[in-house]
C-alpha cells in the first residue's frame, strides 16, 4: 500500500515489537497496524519454566520471554497476525474492540495483570490453550469467526464471555476458572466442549445458545451453575458431570437429547418448566435432589415411560404425590383422598399395597370378632347316610335337625374373616346380631381391594 493510499493512523508492526523490545507503553487507538505482531522475533528477556511433556507435544517452550511493556490497543484493527506464544506479560494486555484480521495465538501465555479482550473480533483462529490468567479475564461481546482454543486454561480471577458469538468450535476442555465464569447470553456456532473443566465458583450460561453439540462430561461445578432459558439445538452431555451446587436448568430447551449418565447433583435440580423430549438420567441420580415443582416431576415422569424407565417412572410420580400431598391442607377431604390413596394402592404405582391391605383387613376384622363375639360356630346332629341304613327307627323320626351354636376359636374368626372379604358365606361359621352388617362392609371392601389390586396390576403389564 502507498503512503498516499494508507488511512490515517496506520502503524507498522514493527514499530509496535520495536516499542516492546525498549519496554515502552504501547497505546494506540483508532489504528491500523499492518504486518504480523510476532514476539519469536524479538530478542526479549526469557525465564525457565518446566513444562509437562504434553505442553512440550503441543509446542511449549521452557523459555518463556518476559513483556513489561503495557499494551492498550483500542477500537484497532491489526490486519496480521498475532503470536505472543510463550510470553509473560507483566503488565496490562488490553486489546478493547481491536479486530485481528489473522490468527491470534496466545499458547502457553501468562497474564499477570488485566487482560481485556471486551467487544473484539477475531476473525481467525484464536488460541489461548494453556494460558494463564492472573487477574480477570474479559471477553465480553467478543466474537470470534475461527476457532476459539481455551484447552486447560487457567482463569486464575473472573472470566468473563457473556454476549460472546462463537463462530466456529469452542474447545474449553480441562480449562480451569477460579472463581465465577458467565457464559450468560453468549452464541455457540459449532461444537461446544467443556470436558473436564472445573468452575470453582459460579458458573453462568443463563439465555445461552448452543447451536451445535454442547458436550460437558466429567466437567466439575464446584458451585451454582445456571443454565437457565438456555437452549440446546442438539444434542447436550453432561455424564459423569459433578455439581456441587445447584444445577439451574429452569426454562431452558433441548431440541435433541440430553444425557446425564453418571452425573452427580450434591444439591438441588432445578427442571422447573424446563423442555425436552429425550433426557436420559435414571431416577436413583436425581432422587432427593430434584427441585419440587410440579409440572417438571410430571415431565420428568413420562420422559421415564418414554425411555421404558417404568420404574423411574413409577417412583418419580410415587415422590411427586408424596410431597404434594405433604403439601396440602387438612382442610377438606383432598388430604385425605391422597393418604387414602397412598395407603391403600401407593398412588396406583404400589402393586402389592392392595394384597397388604387385604391381609391387615382379615386381621382387624378377626380380631373385631373376637374381642366383641362377633361370630359363633355353628354345629349339626345331621344323620350320615350310613346311619340311616344301620338305624331304621332314626328314620322314622320326622322332626327338623337339630343345630346348636357355641363359641369360636381365633382359627374360626380368621376364617369368617377372609371369607367375608372374598364375598364367600361359610356355613360352620356365622355372625350373629348387628355384626352381619360389618360382614356386609368387609365384604365391599374386598371388592375394592381386588378391583385395586387388578387395576394396578393391569397397569404395570400392559406397558
Amino acid at each position: 500500500m502507498t503512503d498516499e493510499n494508507r488511512p490515517k493512523n496506520t502503524i507498522s508492526a514493527d514499530w509496535v515489537l520495536q516499542r516492546i523490545l525498549d519496554g515502552k507503553k504501547v497505546r494506540l487507538r483508532n489504528a491500523v497496524i499492518e504486518g504480523d505482531l510476532d514476539l519469536s522475533k524479538l530478542e526479549l528477556p526469557t525465564r525457565r519454566v518446566e513444562r509437562t511433556e504434553f505442553q512440550k507435544q503441543c509446542g511449549l517452550s521452557e523459555d518463556v520471554k518476559t513483556v513489561d511493556s503495557s499494551i492498550d490497543i483500542a477500537n484497532s484493527t491489526i490486519q496480521g497476525a498475532i503470536n505472543f506464544n510463550n510470553s509473560t506479560f507483566a503488565r496490562d494486555a488490553l486489546f478493547v474492540g481491536a479486530t485481528i484480521i489473522g490468527k491470534a495465538e496466545f499458547h502457553g501465555t501468562t497474564f499477570s495483570e488485566n487482560a481485556w479482550f471486551i467487544g473484539a473480533t477475531f476473525r481467525g483462529d484464536a488460541g489461548f490453550n494453556r494460558a494463564t490468567f492472573g487477574k480477570d479475564a474479559w471477553f465480553v461481546g467478543a466474537t470470534f469467526m475461527g476457532k476459539a482454543e481455551f484447552y486447560g486454561t487457567t482463569f486464575s480471577e473472573n472470566a468473563g464471555f457473556g454476549r460472546v458469538t462463537f463462530g466456529k468450535i469452542a474447545w474449553f476442555d480441562r480449562a480451569t476458572f477460579g472463581k465465577d465464569a458467565s457464559f450468560d447470553r453468549a452464541t455457540f456456532g459449532k461444537g461446544t466442549e467443556f470436558r473436564y473443566a472445573t468452575f470453582s465458583r459460579y458458573a453462568g450460561f443463563d439465555r445461552t445458545t448452543f447451536n451445535e453439540d454442547a458436550r460437558f462430561d466429567r466437567a466439575t461445578f464446584s458451585g451454582d451453575a445456571k443454565f437457565d432459558r438456555t437452549t440446546f439445538r442438539r444434542d447436550a452431555r453432561f455424564d459423569g458431570t459433578v455439581f456441587n451446587g445447584d444445577a439451574k436448568f429452569e426454562r431452558a430447551t433441548f431440541r435433541k437429547d440430553v444425557t446425564f449418565f453418571e452425573t452427580r447433583f450434591d444439591q438441588k435440580l432445578d427442571l422447573n418448566r424446563a423442555k425436552y423430549e429425550r433426557a436420559y438420567i435414571r431416577w436413583e441420580t436425581v432422587n432427593n435432589h430434584l427441585n419440587y415443582q410440579g409440572a417438571a416431576y410430571l415431565t420428568l415422569a413420562k420422559n421415564f415411560k418414554n425411555l421404558d424407565y417404568f420404574e423411574d417412572a413409577d417412583a418419580c410420580y410415587y415422590q411427586y404425590r408424596r410431597i404434594a400431598q405433604s403439601k396440602k391442607s387438612w382442610y377438606g377431604w383432598s388430604k385425605l383422598l391422597d393418604i387414602i390413596a397412598w395407603v391403600t394402592c401407593g398412588y396406583g404405582v404400589k402393586v402389592w399395597r392392595p394384597v397388604f391391605c387385604v391381609l391387615g383387613c382379615v386381621v382387624i376384622f378377626a380380631s373385631l370378632y373376637g374381642l366383641f363375639n362377633g361370630v359363633v360356630s355353628v354345629g349339626s346332629s345331621e344323620i350320615s347316610p350310613l346311619s340311616l341304613n344301620t338305624a331304621p327307627l332314626v328314620t322314622q323320626n320326622t322332626h327338623p335337625i337339630e343345630v346348636s351354636a357355641g363359641g369360636a376359636s381365633w382359627v374360626d374368626y380368621l376364617y369368617f374373616s377372609a371369607a367375608a372379604l372374598t364375598g364367600s358365606t361359610p356355613s360352620e361359621v356365622r355372625p350373629i346380631g348387628e355384626w352381619k352388617y360389618v360382614a356386609v362392609i368387609e365384604r365391599l371392601m374386598g371388592y375394592l381391594f381386588l378391583s385395586l389390586f387388578l387395576v394396578v396390576l393391569t397397569r404395570k403389564m400392559i406397558r
